[in-house]
């Protein structure tokens, strides 16, 4: 099903900044901050004007993600074009927000630059094509969450395998996770905690600033703004959900259907 073209958005939005609460390892590169400071077209129009480019062309508005992962629906959505560093998997839906879709290509990059030889990863659902509700999952509504998969010692997999200390490729994984943290807009990533040991664990003996990691795992203290928090079921896979500049809260949202 896709968004109904005579949309109406009302009342007024809410913009949540990007990258709010997301500790940095490293100074970005000028390119890498530029990227993510410029602020997106969408927010700069007033209520007033965007629902006017809804009513009249609401392909102009580009992708929209609208309401919490939860309760969400996804505008103009873009799949996520097949690559040479990544696996769909079977049967997933892999629509979402454009800017979710640059995310999650430039973190997984990230980790074939570094080791060219890193299999592709897996990756799982997104959001369906109009957002809402679906089956497999209680989030994944707005097009900004995504199940990505392990790196593994063994090879790429064709399905989500629990990942543990013998299997895990740790120096890849915590690339990946290192890259969405540093040069993503990612919200949260939800990971069970046997591995968070793992990774918090391997990070710590190549050098990283122990302050920080404490800061990025929620299980190390218990830090508010952890970017790594546990949640079950999240052993053989990342749930990565990313803040998106065209993202807009609003206070509600009416809808008329077309005649099609």
């Amino acid at each position: 099903m896709k968004a109904p073209v005579g949309l109406l958005v009302v009342l007024w939005m809410v913009a949540l900044p990007p990258g709010v609460g997301v500790p940095m390892a490293a100074a970005p590169s000028s390119s890498e901050r530029a990227s993510r400071d410029t602020p997106a077209a969408l927010l700069s129009l007033s209520d007033e004007e965007l629902a006017r480019r809804v009513e009249l062309d609401v392909s102009s508005i580009g992708s929209l993600s609208i309401g919490a992962p939860g309760s969400a629906m996804l505008i103009n959505a873009v799949t996520l074009a097949p690559g040479p560093y990544w696996e769909i998997a079977d049967r997933a839906e892999v629509f979402g927000t454009a800017e979710t879709m640059e995310a999650i290509e430039s973190a997984v990059t990230k980790v074939h630059e570094v080791f060219p030889d890193a299999h592709p990863i897996m990756v799982g659902d997104i959001s369906d094509e109009d957002g809402g509700r679906l089956k497999r999952h209680q989030s994944h509504q707005g097009g900004r969450d995504v199940d990505l998969g392990f790196f593994f010692k063994g090879g790429a997999t064709r399905q989500f395998v629990a990942g543990t200390a013998a299997n895990l490729d740790l120096a890849k994984n915590w690339t990946l996770v290192r890259s969405l943290v540093t040069c993503t807009d990612v919200e949260t990533i939800l990971l069970d905690t046997r591995i968070q040991r793992l990774l918090y664990k391997y990070a710590l003996g190549i050098g990283e600033d122990k302050e920080w990691l404490d800061r990025v795992f929620f299980f190390a203290r218990g830090s508010k703004s952890a970017i790594v928090k546990h949640v079950a079921g999240h052993r053989n896979h990342y749930h990565v959900r990313f803040y998106n500049r065209s993202r807009r809260n609003w206070v509600a949202v009416s809808t008329r259907s077309s005649s099609s």
